[in-house]
């Protein structure tokens, strides 16, 4: 080790330990040595962000930028001393800079994610010039990364149309699992708002929908699924229904009880033989280079055939709690409901992407847990509300649709709510009904 590695070994000693006094003059004294060295006068720059001193901050880590404008770190943290100055845009150009560098690395999501959720604090302009900053130096061929991190910086609906586009045009270029990680990370990220210009609404009953289907459809080529989905003969009435739903979580989460809910009257109060079939098909773990990462929870204790025990009843689930969304566990699923042999398939929830593997081979109703357009191949969609109507709604998709009212919570407490709901599973018998004889 050189005089001047040393030196500044045993400054950022000082430094991490906070004698920066100690710290500043050794960092001096190797720039005394060595002229505009970019190590020193960075450190020197963090030293006087750290102590008031934002616009000599600038102007050092701005030297140490021009000297070495590689590295990710010195670009942040010029981003930082440029935010105290409150020039902001100048700041979100710098973090931009940064982030390139580091997505242009591979780098994981935790600092990638850092960054942009800092350049997310400021004004659309400033999210636009930043993103438009990232776009022009994106060295890597990861679409994926490329425009989930710039529909992440800026919400501009059109970087998700061109990631979709991509897929629907050279759906090898992916692979299931990766398809699969982006159509989530999408929904998610649409579901919490995040959208903050363009068509949406074009967008989600346009490309999104054909991706959804795209999804369905080269999962069942990929994994050979075709020869396990056997055609349903119809039959004179429903005895047997498998609901499926994206994912079982324990009984303090709504959507499950729910989906138990509904189970157990179609089962006690209408005398069918019912499964439950709980693939936890929501991304659990990171498939591609997707920002933000995703992945939602799995109750590993639903594992396999077994009995749940749910408001005075028993009902049999079928749970899937691998964390991949892969080969084996589609095949596994799939051959669990084909042996069960059920006579109409309930999609409970939207993005039903499981159920929608038996869509032309047996009677699918979708029963969305709220309202609006679920990208859904069912032979029947249902409303959520008794205010729902399709207007608006795709011509493809449009007879698909039947009134319904999904029924008011019961963990609300109302009295009424019993009622609501037995007439509703009524309801939904008898659309699966007309779902079988379609």
């Amino acid at each position: 080790m050189d005089m001047i590695e040393q030196t500044l070994a045993v400054a950022t000693e000082h430094h991490r330990a906070g004698r920066t006094d100690e710290a500043e003059r050794l960092y001096r004294d190797v720039l005394a040595a060595s002229p505009g060295h970019p190590d020193a006068l960075h450190l020197l720059g963090v030293i006087a962000l750290q102590t008031g001193r934002a616009e000599d901050a600038v102007a050092m880590i701005g030297q140490a930028v021009a000297g070495d404008g590689g590295s990710p770190l010195f670009h942040a943290n010029l981003g930082h001393a440029l935010h105290a100055c409150g020039r902001t845009r100048e700041a979100a150009l710098s973090f931009a800079r940064a982030l390139t560098l580091l997505t242009n690395e591979g780098e994981s999501w935790g600092n990638v994610g850092a960054l942009a959720n800092l350049i997310r604090r400021y004004d659309d302009d400033t999210r636009k010039a930043a993103a438009a900053e990232v776009d022009a130096n994106y060295s890597m061929g990861d679409v994926m990364r490329r425009y989930s991190l710039l529909f992440l910086l800026d919400g501009d609906i059109a970087h998700y149309r061109h990631l979709v586009q991509t897929a629907l045009d050279d759906p090898l270029r992916f692979s299931i699992p990766s398809l699969h990680y982006a159509y989530w990370g999408i929904a998610m990220r649409l579901f919490q708002g995040e959208a903050r210009s363009g068509d949406i609404d074009s967008f989600k009953t346009g490309e999104f929908r054909r991706f959804h289907r795209l999804l369905v459809e080269e999962t069942t080529r990929r994994y050979g699924l075709a020869a396990q989905l056997r055609p349903a003969l119809p039959r004179d009435r429903i005895r047997k229904v498998a609901l499926i739903t994206n994912q079982m979580l324990g009984h303090d989460h709504q959507p499950t009880a729910d989906a138990f809910d509904y189970a157990r009257r179609i089962q006690d109060v209408h005398g069918c033989e019912v499964v439950i079939v709980n693939p936890n098909a929501m991304a659990i773990v990171g498939e591609n280079g997707f920002v933000p990462e995703y992945s939602h929870d799995v109750n590993e204790g639903y594992d396999g055939d077994q009995t749940i025990a749910t408001s005075g009843s028993r009902l049999r689930m079928l749970s899937f709690p691998q964390k991949h969304f892969d080969e084996d566990k589609l095949r596994a699923i799939v051959g669990a409901v084909e042996r069960f042999d059920p006579d109409a398939i309930i999609a409970f929830g939207g993005s039903n992407l499981v159920a929608d593997l038996f869509a032309r081979t047996r009677p699918v109703v979708c029963l969305p847990t709220s309202g609006g357009l679920p990208p859904s191949l069912a032979r029947l969609i249902l409303g959520h509300g008794p205010e729902d109507s399709a207007a608006g709604w795709p011509d493809d998709i449009r007879d698909r649709f039947r009134p319904f009212s999904f029924g008011r919570s019961l963990s609300s407490g109302d009295a009424g709510a019993e009622g609501d709901r037995t007439r509703s599973a009524e309801r939904l018998l008898a659309y699966a009904l007309e779902a079988q004889r379609a």
